[in-house]
């Protein structure tokens, strides 16, 4: 992990359920070029009038170029370093889910590294294979957009995906379910980073780069596909995970089972979950081997909800569980929302329960593993173990920070990420060649705050969780939210978050060696 944080200073991770859309050349650039600073609105009107006051009363010049200003309002913002978009990240991390595209076997990655292994290829599907991947490069706009919306500088590392073309509405039958895409995972970095993989490689004698794909899905056998998935392993659910032993890191995409019917609690739907949990950290069990790893970052559609009455009655289309819920989004107060998000987010309430039980353990046992992937136990550790969750991360952290009454409270606020109504925002995207004017008219036409279908509860489904050893090595959340903006025919919307190490930090472990 001190090679990584030598060399990576800031991670971009994001997640986005595409719900089987394609993903625009707008929604890429509002999405991973938007300019993200700790303590200000998703836009960046507030942030350049702040900067701009800064700027003229402790420097000379008159005009304030917001470009290259670096955000810095205190002493704790300076001493990290600069990133506040995947454009500017080294290590950009993208998870999708329900995605209408497989990677394609062959394209301009922009820079030739397979001898070394990059960009690593995978796909599992009835309707191509690992060793033939359909080709599939002309309509493969997601990655494309997704490229493009990043500097030149960033070379595609990794793209994996597991799952099956959207099937028609029409499908859905016990003889031919119904598929809605591919779970996919996305790893781009520049080529300073991919050239220090490469050196740690060969040295070590190691592979820089190792795939996991974890089908959990419980779809029924497609007879008319080429492949009959097991039982509990259809490619629908589960996750698509890439091992890097060069940095000791493990990076999931996860899609985890939806609550799929009414007037049941969600525990029981948890519980489907955790089991699909099980099946992703025992295969990665199966392929680490006697490797062993605490450096996770997992994001994606995870599903958990938010519950406030567990009564099956309450849990109706539009009943009372989502009326309570959907009240308080309502009424925008961010008290109220962040009392609901800790208290009521069932992930949350889950993570919390394992740090207590973990506590516990420790106070009996003295040599309770971190993290073991070894295998040493047939039952393998759940894989949620000391990860932490970015939201509460940020938005903790922030609350701590800022007391003041002039506090931007729209970054401590991350709204619900589903399920959102389709095209909420009543707007057409527009589509400029100039990214800013892009993200200026977007913000323009969102006033009111998402809105909500009353399909199910609104939640935070989409997630981002770290382990706690980041912290050790330096890191923090820099910035996490939400962009409800991207006007999109998803009923998710994308999260991301970005963590940075500190500059001081990173200069004391250079000095070290």
């Amino acid at each position: 992990m001190e090679d990584f944080r030598q060399t990576v200073s800031t991670i971009f991770v994001g997640s986005f359920n595409l719900n089987g859309s394609h993903l625009s050349p707008q929604e890429s650039l509002r999405w991973l070029r938007t300019e993200r600073r700790k303590g200000t609105t998703i836009g960046r009107k507030r942030w350049e009038e702040s900067a701009c006051d800064t700027e003229s009363t402790g420097s000379s010049t008159s005009q304030c170029d917001h470009t290259t200003v670096g955000g810095a309002h205190d002493e704790n913002e300076r001493n990290f370093t600069s990133g506040s978009s995947a454009y500017e990240s080294d290590f950009v991390i993208i998870s999708l889910q329900e995605c209408p595209t497989a990677p394609s076997s062959a394209f301009n990655t922009g820079v030739n590294h397979k001898k070394n292994g990059f960009p690593l290829i995978r796909v599992l599907s009835s309707s191509c294979t690992s060793a033939a991947p359909v080709n599939n490069e002309m309509i493969d706009s997601v990655q494309r957009n997704i490229q493009s919306a990043l500097s030149e500088e960033h070379h595609l590392l990794a793209d994996i995906a597991m799952g099956e073309p959207p099937s028609s509405a029409i499908a859905g039958t016990i003889k031919q379910p119904r598929w809605y895409g591919y779970i996919r995972l996305l790893i781009f970095a520049k080529k300073e980073i991919l050239e220090k993989m490469s050196m740690i490689a060969l040295a070590r004698d190691c592979p820089a780069i190792i795939p996991i794909l974890a089908p959990a899905g419980r779809k029924a056998d497609d007879p008319s596909s080429n492949h009959m998935y097991k039982a509990h392993r259809s490619p629908d659910k589960g996750g698509v995970c890439v091992f890097f032993p060069v940095f000791d890191l493990l990076v999931c995409s996860l899609h985890l089972c939806g609550t799929n019917a009414y007037n049941i609690p969600e525990a029981e739907f948890d519980a489907i979950r955790m089991k699909e949990l099980n099946i992703i950290a025992e295969k990665c069990q199966q392929v680490i081997g006697t490797s062993r790893t605490d450096n996770i970052i997992l994001c994606g559609d995870l599903n958990f909800r938010v519950e406030v009455s567990n009564d099956p009655k309450d849990k109706t289309r539009g009943g009372k569980d989502y009326q309570i819920v959907h009240d308080v989004m309502r009424q925008g107060n961010v008290e109220a929302i962040q009392t609901l998000f800790q208290k009521y987010d069932r992930l949350l309430c889950l993570l919390k329960m394992l740090e207590q039980n973990q506590k516990l353990e420790e106070k009996e046992r003295t040599d309770v593993p971190v993290l073991d992937l070894q295998g040493t136990s047939t039952q393998p550790r759940n894989l949620l173990l000391n990860l932490r969750d970015a939201f509460e991360d940020y938005i903790m952290g922030y609350c701590m920070q800022q007391k003041d009454e002039n506090a931007d409270n729209d970054m401590m606020m991350i709204y619900p990420t589903f399920p959102l109504q389709v095209n909420n925002m009543n707007c057409r995207t527009p589509s400029p060649s100039n990214s800013n004017e892009l993200c200026s008219t977007l913000l323009e036409s969102w006033d009111d705050g998402p809105k909500y279908s009353d399909k199910r509860t609104p939640s935070w489904t989409d997630r981002i969780l770290w382990s706690k050893t980041f912290l050790r090595h330096g890191y923090r959340v820099h910035v996490c939210g939400a962009d409800h903006k991207v006007n999109s025919s998803s009923d998710h919307a994308p999260v991301y978050a970005i963590f940075v190490v500190s500059t001081r930090e990173r200069e004391r472990v250079v000095l070290l060696k």
